[in-house]
């Protein structure tokens, strides 16, 4: 059995079936819990007083996984009641009804910027705060309550010209943030260490040391899953002219463009990982790899191949 307990994100799962409980529900300073069979990690939410522990009881865990199976019976419920609402919400909601309401935007103002999020760079946060209450910023696919296409959450730009043609004006631009290849791989191992099954049942158990990860990464080994792309997936074969670029680290220039078009900011953390400094963790072993790996994004995006 592999089971998962994300306190910050009220995540809990087993055998990659997660559900999301309401209120706390164990030790308030537990970040976060994984166990493989016969052993498990316990995170603590200050890494800075407490590092990581091992443990080898399921005992400690037995409250959490009474906890599952019970979210488990008032799901089955729950979803007995939503299928009628569901089935609506298939028939109301389509791709075409959102490029017709993406034409009739257009229409409205001179240039729309649609977000492109790419993983691991800021951008299940800046989804969240509705980019789409103004008429100049657009998120496509964000209304597909019971309908699902193929990566809604994080889209391509071909993906985006693929489904929505009325993006196909020289009235539409697109705005992305990058991150320092560095930062966002060790950010995606984190990342990846609690969620991975969530982007794919089955993608590969995730090394529990950074090395390990990124040299198996270095030999392509996670090549065919879309959440490890390099940055440049997400923009193949769009002109850098018709994009803005934000770097993650200069979150205040994102926030001043946003604000520009009447988006408020917010303080809330999304997706939050914690973990030490990037630059703490890497050998230079790891560092050519990253360089090898990511050397067009460096150039591209203007980041410096060392590591500073």
């Amino acid at each position: 059995m592999r089971f998962t307990y994300v306190q910050e994100d009220k995540v809990v799962g087993i055998d990659n079936d997660f559900l999301n409980f309401d209120e706390d529900c164990f030790d308030p300073t537990v970040r976060a819990i994984q166990w493989y069979d016969s052993w498990g990690e316990i995170e603590f939410v200050d890494q800075r007083q407490k590092n990581n522990e091992i443990f080898t009881s399921i005992n400690y865990i037995e409250s959490l996984i009474e906890l599952f199976n019970t979210l488990k019976e008032h799901k089955k419920k729950f979803n007995l009641l939503k299928l009628e609402d569901e089935d609506k919400a298939k028939q109301d909601y389509t791709v075409e009804k959102e490029n017709t309401q993406l034409l009739k935007k257009i229409s409205e103002v001179e240039t729309l910027y649609i977000f492109i999020h790419i993983p691991k760079c800021a951008g299940s946060f800046l989804t969240s705060l509705d980019l789409n209450q103004s008429l100049n910023l657009y998120t496509p696919f964000r209304k597909t309550e019971g309908f699902r296409i193929p990566h809604a959450n994080a889209p391509t730009i071909n993906l985006v010209k693929n489904k929505l043609p009325a993006v196909l004006t020289e009235k539409v631009k697109y705005f992305i943030v990058v991150r320092n290849p560095y930062d966002r791989m060790y950010s995606m191992w984190k990342w990846l260490r609690l969620y991975g099954k969530l982007g794919s049942r089955d993608f590969p158990e995730v090394p529990l040391e950074f090395s390990e990860f990124i040299q198996t990464w270095g030999k392509d080994y996670y090549s065919h899953y879309y959440f490890t792309q390099s940055q440049l997936n997400y923009i193949e074969g769009e002109d850098l002219n018709n994009i803005k670029v934000f770097k993650f680290e200069e979150m205040e220039l994102v926030k001043e463009f946003i604000g520009s078009y009447g988006i408020p900011w917010s303080e809330k953390e999304v997706n939050q990982i914690i973990a030490v400094n990037y630059k703490a963790v890497y050998t230079q072993e790891l560092i050519k790899i990253v360089q090898e790996k990511c050397l067009e994004e460096f150039e591209t995006f203007g980041y410096s191949l060392d590591l500073i």
